[in-house]
Order: C-alpha cells, then structure tokens, then sequence
C-alpha cells in the first residue's frame, strides 16, 4: 500500500464510543479514498505490545498507518458556520437600524396642527 502521507479528510463514526465521548474507530473518506482507521489517543498503541522490541521502527509505521487523530473544530464538534451566519446577520441588522436612524435625524419633520390642539400635542412629545 502507497503511504499518502498526513491527510485531512471527513470521517464518519465507525466503532464504539469511548469514555470521552469519541468513537474509538473513524471512517475517513474523500473522493477516492476510503479506509476505517483506530482513534489514536497514545493509549492505544498498547495493543501492539507483541511486536518484538528491535522492530520499534516497523511498530511506529503500523501505528502511523492504522491510526488517526481527530480534528475537531470546537468542544462541541458542531460546524461554526451557522453561528457566524447568525453573527453576521444580526450584524447586518443593526447596520441598518443605525443607518435608518441617521437618516431619520438628517431628515427635518414639520407638523401641522391646530391652534387648540397644539398644547396637548406638545405635551405628548
């Protein structure tokens, strides 16, 4: 098997969920690549402790090509796309409140009233 070398790729939940809260197995895939892969932690690699010991180099190139390390974007591992579109949204909202409001003061109002209704209009502004 040719070694890519470090990819990012998308994964997709493949095994069962450890202690963490994280799948001990991923599925990486992109579009012409699909392989299942063990979580690596830097606990894991207990598993190849059979491997005699003058063969550490051949131990790290297993642990290297069975293993994959999680790349999370947050805590949460939810996408922050939607929360900067609401950012930017709530942004775009109050540059045009701001800008409906210089408007507003730049342009002069006039009103035309009565004579007796005139005292009780003034009290109510």
């Amino acid at each position: 098997m040719k070694s890519i070398g470090y990819i990012n790729t998308r994964c997709t939940s493949n095994g069962t969920i450890n202690l963490y809260g994280l799948p001990n197995k991923l599925h990486c895939y992109s579009f012409d690549l699909h392989r299942s892969k063990l979580l690596y932690t830097g606990l894991n690699s207990i598993e190849l402790d059979d491997i005699d010991d003058k063969l550490i180099k051949d131990r790290e190139e297993i642990i290297r090509n069975s293993s994959a390390v999680l790349v999370m974007n947050n805590w949460d591992r939810v996408p922050t796309e939607p929360t900067m579109t609401l950012f930017a949204q709530r942004l775009a909202l109050a540059d045009r409140c701001s800008d409906t409001n210089v408007e507003a003061q730049r342009t002069p109002v006039m009103i035309l009233v009565r004579r007796k209704s005139a005292f009780n209009y003034g009290k109510s502004l």
